[in-house]
């Protein structure tokens, strides 16, 4: 399984699948992560760290009532 199907299997079995605009960031940002795995010489610590920066910005956009899409 290449890091493209890794990006579009998790993207289609997320919690977000109902919505298609969800599904598509899901994959784009897999296939960023996948990228950046492989640019960075197959180190899973780099895209395990972007991944967690990623997810702690959206964690404190929520929080102050910033997230797009959120009122």
């Amino acid at each position: 399984m290449s890091e493209h199907d890794v990006g579009l299997f998790f993207s289609a079995f997320s919690a977000d699948f109902l919505c298609v605009l969800c599904m598509i960031e899901n994959i784009w940002n897999g296939l960023l992560l996948g990228a950046l795995y492989l640019v960075c010489g197959r180190n899973l610590a780099v895209p395990v760290i972007a991944h967690a920066v990623g997810d702690t910005l959206d964690f404190i956009l929520i929080y102050l009532g910033k997230y797009p899409g959120m009122r």
